[in-house]
């Protein structure tokens, strides 16, 4: 929206798919350390925020540079709102769960087994890279199918169920 504002790609597949992109390649160096086995548990999450906080200043610049019309949209759209959901966007929320939902339950089993450990499950034949790159490729495919739809406020419905769960029980 902000980069090519002439061509009117606001639609939600458009959005989803570069908020997807934009997923994947701060997912992806974060995963990479997280697999390298040499990185502490801290590193892996001082890079996930360094990751987060590079892309936020990215999208900054963008609106920095963008026309008015542009930045008052992305910056309507960060804020978050539930008022661009209806039906029409439901039929195209429905082709992304179609696709993430199915492909992250034929990982079920391969996950269950990859919780007791990567040894373990490499043990009983579970192919872990493929196992944990298709599911953060998954992940991140319904994450920015969320948020693209909603805005950033989608994603507090992602991680409070977590919080509560931390914090409960």
């Amino acid at each position: 929206v902000v980069l090519l504002p002439d061509l009117h790609l606001d639609g939600l597949a458009t959005v989803t798919a570069a908020a997807f992109v934009g997923a994947v390649l701060v997912t992806l160096p974060v995963a990479a350390i997280a697999a390298s086995g040499r990185a502490r548990i801290h590193e892996v999450l001082l890079a996930g925020i360094a990751g987060s906080l590079a892309a936020g200043a990215l999208a900054s610049g963008l609106q920095f540079s963008a026309d008015m019309l542009a930045t008052f949209r992305a910056i309507r759209w960060s804020l978050g709102s539930l008022a661009q959901v209806g039906y029409d966007n439901v039929i195209v929320m429905a082709c992304f769960a179609a696709i993430v939902v199915p492909g992250l339950l034929s990982q079920t089993r391969s996950l269950q087994v990859m919780a007791a450990g990567a040894e373990r499950a490499q043990a009983q034949g579970v192919n872990t890279r493929r196992v944990r790159t298709l599911s953060l490729c998954l992940g991140a495919l319904g994450v920015s199918a969320a948020v693209a739809l909603c805005g950033p406020i989608a994603f507090v419905g992602l991680i409070v169920p977590h919080l509560v769960r931390l914090v409960a029980g």
